[in-house]
C-alpha cells in the first residue's frame, strides 16, 4: 500500500512539475497544409498573442501532403509535453483516417484534443471564363458536358463536400487533388482547373480581385461577411457542410499541461482583434473545452464511417 501511494504521490508531483515548467522552449504549432490556406492563416493568427501570454517563441511549421497525413504524424511522433501541437482539420482528423488507412496515428488514440477554435464555411468557387454565373448554371453545365469539368480538392475534407455536391445533384466531375486550399485556389485561378470547395480565407482575395467567381457557400444560410454569395442549399435543397479546425496535443501529456494551453487559447481567441479578423476572413470563431472537441471528433468519425460506403459506390 505504502508503494502504491508513493507511486501515485510522485505522479501527482511529476504532473504538476511539468504544468509549472511548461513551456520551457518554442511551442511549435504544426500545420498540415501550405502557406496561405485557411488552417495556416488561423494558425498564424493565433501564435502572435500565444507567444506573449506564453512567454516564448510560437512557431507556425507547415508541413503539408496526403490530406494532413504529413503533418499529424509530425506532432504524434513528438514528445507529449505540450511544446508540439497540431492544429487539427475535420480533413485530416476524420476524413483522411476514413478513406486513407494504414496511417501510424490515430485521431482518437494518438493525440489530446486541446480546443476547437473554428469552423470554416466552405465556397465554391470557379474560373471565371467557365459559362456560368450561379449554382443552378454549374449543374446545367456539367450535366451537359458529363466528365469535363474538373474539380480541385485541396483534403479530405473538400472531397468529401465536393463527392456530396456530386451525389446530389448528380453531376460528374472529375476529381484533381492538390496538397491544399491555397494550392487550389491557384489552380483555379489560372485555369489549370474549373472549379474548387475551398475554405473561404486563401480564395476571398481572389473573389474580391475577379480572379475566381464565388458561387455558394456550403452553410444553410447565407455568411454574413459576405452576404452576397448565396448558400448552396438555396439551390440544392438539404446541402449543408461545415468543417472546423482545432488544437491537438500528442496523447500523454499531462492534463495540466492541456488545461494551460487551453486556457491559453481560449484568451487568444476571445482578443476582439483576433475575432475580428477570423470573421473577416470568413472563418467563425467557435470555442470547445477539450471534452466538448473529443465528443466532435468521435461524432465526426462515425458519420464519415457510415458515409464512406455510400460516395466510394457513388
Amino acid at each position: 500500500m505504502i508503494r502504491i501511494l508513493s507511486a501515485v504521490l510522485l505522479a501527482a508531483l511529476s504532473v504538476c512539475a511539468a504544468a509549472q515548467s511548461f513551456p520551457s522552449r518554442p511551442v511549435r504549432l504544426v500545420v498540415g497544409g501550405s502557406p496561405g490556406g485557411g488552417i495556416d492563416l488561423v494558425a498564424r493568427l493565433l501564435s502572435a498573442p500565444l507567444q506573449e501570454q506564453l512567454g516564448q517563441p510560437v512557431v507556425v511549421d507547415n508541413r503539408p501532403g496526403a490530406s494532413g497525413a504529413i503533418g499529424a504524424e509530425q506532432v504524434h511522433g513528438a514528445a507529449p509535453d505540450g511544446h508540439s501541437l497540431l492544429v487539427g482539420f475535420s480533413g485530416q482528423m476524420v476524413m483522411a483516417p476514413v478513406t486513407q488507412p494504414g496511417q501510424s496515428w490515430d485521431p482518437v488514440r494518438d493525440f489530446e484534443p486541446v480546443a476547437r477554435v473554428g469552423l470554416f464555411p466552405v465556397l465554391l468557387v470557379v474560373n471565371p471564363s467557365l459559362p456560368v454565373q450561379s449554382v443552378q448554371d454549374l449543374v446545367r453545365h456539367a450535366k451537359a458536358n458529363p466528365g469535363k469539368l474538373n474539380a480541385a480538392t485541396g483534403s479530405s475534407g473538400f472531397f468529401y463536400v465536393t463527392e456530396a455536391f456530386k451525389k446530389m445533384t448528380d453531376t460528374d466531375l472529375r476529381d484533381v487533388p492538390f496538397t491544399g486550399s491555397a494550392a487550389s485556389v491557384a489552380a483555379v485561378a489560372a485555369g489549370t482547373v474549373d472549379l474548387s470547395f475551398v475554405d473561404i480565407p486563401p480564395a476571398l482575395g481572389q473573389v474580391r480581385a475577379g480572379r475566381l467567381r464565388a458561387l455558394g457557400v456550403s452553410t444553410a444560410q447565407r455568411v454574413p461577411s459576405m452576404p452576397e454569395i448565396p448558400a448552396i442549399a438555396e439551390s440544392v435543397r438539404g446541402y449543408e457542410f461545415v468543417l472546423w479546425i482545432g488544437l491537438f496535443a500528442p496523447a500523454g501529456t499531462p492534463k495540466a499541461v492541456i488545461e494551460r494551453l487551453h486556457q491559453e487559447i481560449a484568451r487568444a481567441v476571445g482578443l476582439p482583434e483576433v475575432r475580428e479578423k477570423m470573421l473577416a476572413t470568413g472563418v467563425v470563431p467557435a470555442l470547445s473545452t477539450p471534452q466538448e472537441f473529443g465528443e466532435v471528433l468521435r461524432r465526426d468519425l462515425a458519420l464519415v464511417r457510415r458515409l464512406t460506403p455510400a460516395v466510394a459506390a457513388k
